[in-house]
């Protein structure tokens, strides 16, 4: 005991027990003026509700304020936190993780990678920002989503959970990928949102519109909302598109694939047709208001018409440039992100795709 300073030091095997939590530590301070615990060296931190492991950190009583530090971690009943640093501010429940944080989500088979994160126990929310992953494990494969911040809290029930990215949000999956400014997904239904100059691709499919809808479970899309200015478009070959267009598309889903895509209002679609020998005969070009257009792995089969449809067929000598693209069309091939790691490199939307959204 240092009487100067008023601080107790102990060393080896030390316990410090009150009615909350039990600390287990190498070496430990107390400093009875102040009333702060500072511990050093492998130390554990047990109470009813978590288990903390640290190297180095302080608890203030009197404030009720602690901080950890070297190779954190935190296990809770459905969660692990790792981290370099822990504060935590017991008045308010609110905790703050600075550097190369992980929170694995055990739960909900998630895991949540970034630079800095908040955690709001009162509100039930947190934050994550910095070079911030997001990583949904599913049975077969894994989502992997970047932006610049992720925020959760919960829906009105108090009990489902909803995760919401921004800017800059790319992800990337082997049979689906995609991008947009925003992003939210319900884990009540396992409902993805994506907002403002969205676009998903998946097999040989580019999908756009103003909002994208995407319902699926465990990882495999159940169908696809494509909400105003509704672009389908594949590529039949270099510079030929086969294209659906609507005021809004209705995409259902087998194995991830497209199958039937219900068009709502305003229906065009531009589609490529061969002979038995796969050589291009022409091109088809078909308008009604409303249609369901059934797809299988030759492209569009049947397409089933509930007003009178406006349909042409042109053999390829005497299609022209201009009969080519539906109004509006734009390919944003170059956007696609490829691997994993391109999740992190954003390509700014072509000027001309803003610019055409902007004047409608």
């Amino acid at each position: 005991y240092h009487s100067d300073n008023q601080t107790y030091f102990f060393k080896d095997s030390v316990k410090y027990v009150t009615d909350d939590y039990k600390i287990y530590s190498d070496t430990m301070q107390y400093n009875t003026n102040e009333d702060i615990v500072y511990f050093h060296g492998p130390t554990d931190i047990i109470s009813d509700s978590n288990t903390i492991y640290c190297e180095s950190g302080w608890y203030d009583k009197q404030k009720r304020f602690s901080t950890f530090s070297i190779n954190v971690v935190m296990i809770s009943d459905e969660q692990v936190l790792k981290t370099d640093s822990v504060a935590y501010n017991e008045a308010n429940k609110v905790g703050e993780a600075y550097g190369n944080v992980i929170i694995l989500d055990t739960a909900n088979n998630i895991q949540i990678e970034g630079d800095f994160a908040k955690y709001n126990n009162l509100a039930r929310t947190s934050l994550v920002t910095g070079s911030m992953q997001l990583q949904i494990f599913f049975t077969k494969d894994t989502l992997h989503l970047h932006s610049d911040t992720l925020f959760t809290d919960y829906d009105s029930t108090d009990v489902h959970r909803i995760i919401h990215a921004y800017h800059h949000v790319q992800y990337f999956k082997p049979d689906m990928q995609g991008k947009c400014d925003s992003l939210s997904f319900s884990e009540a239904d396992s409902t993805m949102r994506m907002f403002t100059h969205p676009v998903v691709w998946t097999d040989s499919n580019q999908i756009t519109g103003k909002e994208i809808i995407i319902k699926t479970y465990d990882g495999v899309i159940q169908n696809m909302q494509i909400n105003e200015e509704a672009f389908i478009v594949s590529e039949e070959e270099k510079g030929l598109y086969n294209q659906v267009k609507g005021k809004s598309l209705f995409a259902h889903f087998r194995e991830n694939e497209i199958y039937k895509i219900d068009v709502n209002r305003s229906g065009q679609t531009i589609y490529y047709v061969r002979d038995e020998a796969q050589d291009l005969m022409g091109m088809n070009r078909l308008d009604c208001s409303n249609m369901s257009i059934f797809i299988d792995s030759a492209g569009i089969n049947n397409i089933k018409f509930y007003n009178q449809p406006d349909g042409t067929f042109f053999p390829m000598k005497d299609v022209t440039l201009e009969m080519k693209l539906l109004r509006y069309f734009y390919w944003r091939i170059d956007e696609k992100p490829n691997t994993v790691e391109d999740i992190f490199d954003w390509i700014d939307v072509p000027d001309h795709v803003v610019r055409r959204r902007q004047s409608r």
